[in-house]
């Protein structure tokens, strides 16, 4: 399985270096919501694109990294919080709570109690983290997207389990299709009419394989 990572180009020389870093003390992306983890890298199936375009300042190129999860310990990875929140939504754990951000952080603090649905979280909403540092060796490709390459044309989702079960397949081809691997569409995954980009629409994109 390829799971994704999407983020600023100006990050690449350090992490071809170093891996991928967890933010650690630095500010987070989505600190109007729910803040991940610092200790964790947040890993996906479909929206690299997406996650690259919230971490990347305007005037920055945008940065998307293939990993082979077959690189990975299985024992890093954990399920996305927001995972967690929304496949509950009826049926909380004893002492979480109901209303929807406070779950949120309930689960994020207590995140390594449920690493075994890390799998889930892939299949359910297309994302999962890995505790710790990503190492160099689980990268096996990188896209650089220039910045003025029109990423909300082809995803601008919502991250939401229901979504994610209609649309998953769509953005799971997407990010394959992003770095050149060939893709179609079925009737189901184009719902709404929805393309793909083609070669020619990708032809700005540089890819490299690591």
């Amino acid at each position: 399985m390829r799971l994704y990572h999407g983020t600023s180009a100006k990050h690449l020389n350090s992490i071809l270096k170093n891996g991928l870093q967890p933010r650690g003390d630095k500010k987070g992306v989505w600190s109007h919501t729910v803040e991940s983890r610092p200790d964790m890298v947040y890993l996906t199936t479909a929206y690299p694109l997406h996650f690259a375009l919230s971490a990347a300042d305007t005037r920055d190129a945008k940065l998307v990294l293939e990993l082979n999860i077959h690189r990975l310990n299985p024992w890093r990875l954990h399920p996305d919080e927001d995972f967690l929140t929304q496949a509950t939504r009826n049926n909380r754990p004893e002492g979480c709570p109901v209303q929807t951000k406070r779950a949120t952080k309930w689960f994020r603090k207590r995140l390594t109690d449920y690493n075994t649905y890390w799998g889930q979280s892939i299949e359910g909403l297309g994302n999962c983290c890995h505790l710790g540092p990503v190492p160099v060796n689980a990268i096996t490709r990188y896209a650089i997207i220039p910045k003025d390459w029109p990423i909300l044309m082809w995803s601008d989702p919502m991250i939401l389990t229901a979504n994610y079960a209609i649309m998953g397949g769509y953005y799971r081809k997407l990010s394959a299709a992003l770095f050149g691997d060939p893709v179609e569409l079925d009737e189901v995954e184009s719902f709404g009419n929805r393309q793909l980009p083609t070669a020619e629409d990708l032809k700005d994109i540089q890819v490299f394989r690591f």
